[in-house]
């Protein structure tokens, strides 16, 4: 079997952040909300580089998007503890706002 890591995630921005970090280690973080068999679910979203830059530029709360990306675990001692998970975008599509 292979080890395989990867998720496809469609759902609506809930909250966009900011941009942090340096150009070179630019980062931002934001939530989309998806809706399966009638449950609202809200998955945090990580984006860096060039494609952090473009979503801080572009992308806006309701929004429609689509996320490919692998699952990573929170780095910090405590959030390991609670499980806490979040989504590495490797590419994202959306559609303008209307």
């Amino acid at each position: 079997m292979n080890n395989l890591n990867s998720i496809l995630l469609e759902g609506t921005t809930v909250s966009v952040g900011p941009l942090l970090g340096p150009i070179a280690g630019t980062a931002i973080v934001f939530f989309i909300e998806s809706m399966w068999r009638q449950e609202a679910h809200q998955f945090e979203i990580h984006a860096t580089g060039k494609l952090a830059e473009t979503m801080a530029a572009t992308l806006r709360s309701d929004q429609s998007v689509r996320v490919v990306g692998s699952v990573r675990q929170q780095k910090s001692g405590a959030e390991k503890e609670k499980g806490g998970i979040f989504i590495m975008a490797e590419h994202i599509e959306f559609r303008p706002t209307k």
